[in-house]
């Protein structure tokens, strides 16, 4: 039994309402575009580094503060959200 949870356990993902939810909670990504809108990209928190193509990728793209809030209505309630500001990165 314990063996099977272990081997469970990593997965950390499972189906609820046709969304995955992580059970660490999502993160969100923002940035502004080149115009200033705002972009927004919110993905399960899978505790792994997320490549540059899936937070820029466009088909999970977020634009503008009513859409945001369309998708954020569609989580659970008391999800947790980590937040994370792509707009205030320094290029070196």
């Amino acid at each position: 039994m314990i063996s099977l949870l272990v081997l469970l356990i990593p997965a950390c993902m499972i189906q609820i309402h046709g969304k995955q939810k992580a059970l660490i909670g999502y993160e969100l990504y923002s940035w502004q575009d080149t115009r200033g809108d705002w972009v927004f990209c919110l993905l399960p928190n899978t505790s792994s580094e997320k490549t540059v193509e899936v937070v820029f990728d466009e088909k999970r793209s977020l634009h503008g503060i009513r859409a945001l809030e369309q998708e954020l209505a569609t989580l659970p309630r008391g999800e947790h959200i980590f937040w994370l500001d792509l707009s205030t990165l320094t290029y070196i």
